[in-house]
């Protein structure tokens, strides 16, 4: 018999970092249908954390940098299939800066858990995210999110 995996509600945190018109985002991949896709840097919620505390923890340990100036932009609810399974998330999304000014300079960066990568973000233009055959942007609505973000100046 499968393995069965328990349903529940997840709350994660995430970082959307931008710079003029290019946003922060990692590359994943989903590993049973092997469709790749763009994320911000994100984790859970731990219990008795406030969502804007996650962000800043995920952001300091995966990323060796603070981020700072941080506003909340909204929340998301997704709901999607990864790796098999379905998955549901409340996710509350918060833009910020990086302080480390270098990671700017950089097309890539690796995102490492102990000494080994796990995934490599990079800056990409809020206009390459609708190219043909673009990766989609999770969560479903964050793109939205971004541009009406962008567009206002906030």
């Amino acid at each position: 018999m499968g393995r069965r995996q328990k349903e529940s509600i997840r709350a994660v945190a995430l970082a959307v970092a931008a710079y003029a018109d290019r946003v922060f985002l990692f590359e994943g991949e989903d590993p049973s249908s092997g469709e790749l896709y763009y994320r911000p840097i994100g984790g859970a919620i731990a219990f008795g954390e406030r969502a804007i505390d996650t962000a800043r923890r995920v952001v300091e340990r995966d990323m060796s940098t603070e981020l700072i100036g941080i506003r909340a932009l909204g929340v998301l609810e997704n709901i999607y299939d990864h790796g098999g399974y379905r998955q549901h998330e409340i996710c509350f999304v918060f833009a910020g800066a990086f302080a480390d000014r270098q990671v700017y300079e950089h097309d890539t960066v690796e995102l490492t858990e102990g000494d080994q990568v796990v995934a490599l973000g990079g800056w990409q233009t809020l206009g390459s995210l609708d190219a043909p055959g673009a990766p989609a942007v999770l969560p479903k609505g964050l793109l939205a999110m971004l541009r009406s973000h962008h567009k206002a100046g906030a």
